[in-house]
């Protein structure tokens, strides 16, 4: 996605939070797009070579801080949420390499909070729950969809439900060559479901770039964590 779509869409859709992933910017550019954006916060995990970057925005009627980060994630801890009970918002990145995707299944188990708190996973996991999810390309192995199927249960997630396309990503190639996937995708465990039970997901249409973005809402009613009428919005 180009720096004009991505700002032609935080202005139509007023986002609290905007989550990219394997972005080639450094951090004094993601911090000049934040500024184009008018967000008021950035936390970036840098571009390292053909690995592209994260970078997690928020806007300051957010109270937010950093929980923990590497190179496959950014945790954030939400306070005073729904009820006034804090939760976390992790955003997420699976290996693209399938034989380093179980370092990245360790890390997502690992990230299971402790105790009773709300927690909402979103990003690219590089990975399909069933083969119903792709369309075109060779049959992904059950094993490895077993294994992520595995990781999310035993994160204690579930898959949130969606509105609009059903694969996220394509190839952008042709004829036979042509592939696409659910490969982007949202997961939340119990706590946070029964704070944010009316939140919907919906699967946007691709703009110059192979990845359709996503977008969250949860009804204003619901969470009296933000000062504006505006719904919140990732």
């Amino acid at each position: 996605m180009t720096v004009h779509d991505l700002h032609q869409m935080v202005q139509n859709k007023l986002p609290h939070f905007v989550f990219l992933i394997e972005t080639k910017f450094r951090r004094n550019k993601i911090e000049k797009i934040k500024k184009q954006l008018q967000l008021d916060n950035s936390f970036v995990i840098d571009c390292k070579g053909i690995r592209g970057g994260l970078a997690f925005l928020w806007r300051d009627d957010v109270e937010a801080e950093v929980m923990s980060y590497t190179n496959n994630h950014i945790s954030l801890l939400i306070k005073g949420g729904y009820e006034r009970k804090d939760w976390i918002f992790t955003s997420f990145y699976g290996n693209l390499i399938t034989v380093k995707r179980r370092e990245s299944w360790k890390l997502l188990k690992a990230l299971k909070p402790q105790g009773s708190i709300g927690c909402l996973c979103v990003g690219n996991f590089n990975e399909v729950l069933s083969n119903g999810e792709k369309c075109g390309g060779a049959v992904r192995p059950f094993t490895h969809i077993k294994t992520f199927r595995g990781a999310i249960e035993e994160s204690g997630l579930t898959n949130m439900g969606f509105i609009g396309n059903n694969c996220t990503w394509s190839n952008g190639r042709q004829g036979k060559a042509f592939t696409k996937e659910r490969i982007d995708r949202v997961f939340y465990n119990l706590k946070w479901s029964k704070g944010f039970p009316s939140s919907k997901l919906y699967t946007l249409l691709a703009l110059s770039s192979y990845h359709c973005p996503l977008l969250i809402t949860m009804d204003q009613f619901q969470c009296d964590l933000f000062r504006n009428a505006k719904p919140f919005r990732f």
